[in-house]
């Protein structure tokens, strides 16, 4: 379902999965780069992750600095409170390790959010008919960050991603 309508933002990015072990690490490398350029960005975490897994990112987080900038939502009761939560979010950064394609990538473009994801076998279909998404190779913190840094950046593209993926969602995932 197609949710047009805007709402408050408080984070710039988020990255949400059901389990974020899938690839928030990657999501917090590339957005370090970007606190660089923009030290006040933020990245919201949503889903659920073992205590281990978390340790592990916080320690990173930590070595990055980018302790302020991170802030984690954990596992959210239900669906909708998960596309609630994401839409908070100016973006969705939402890098694919081992998808082929994600159900994460189509409920953040219906859902307005501009999309900065990764090279898989199904990724680039999405921009087969009009730029839906924006995308690097697979494990390039600097190309995602650099894809992460032109949405800040620009209004113009950032509009543009949210109204051709708005026609995308509905000619591919309807």
């Amino acid at each position: 379902r197609i949710v047009d309508t805007e709402c408050h933002k408080e984070f710039d990015f988020v990255y949400f999965a059901k389990e974020i072990e899938k690839a928030a690490d990657w999501a917090i490398e590339a957005f370090a780069k970007v606190c660089f350029s923009y030290p006040d960005a933020t990245l919201n975490v949503v889903g659920a992750y073992g205590l281990n897994y978390k340790s592990k990112l916080d320690i990173r987080i930590e070595e990055l600095g980018i302790r302020n900038n991170v802030v984690f939502s954990g596992a959210l009761p239900t669906h909708e409170d998960v596309m609630k939560q994401i839409r908070k979010s100016r973006f969705a950064l939402l890098p694919l390790k081992i998808d082929v394609n994600s159900s994460t990538v189509r409920e953040a473009m219906a859902n307005g959010l501009p999309v900065i994801s990764t090279i898989t076998p199904a990724t680039p279909e999405i921009n087969s008919k009009r730029q839906s998404i924006l995308i690097s190779e697979k494990g390039d913190f600097n190309g995602m960050a650099e894809n992460m840094k032109k949405l800040l950046s620009s209004e113009v593209l950032s509009n543009t991603l949210r109204c051709n993926a708005f026609e995308t969602v509905k000619e591919l995932f309807d």
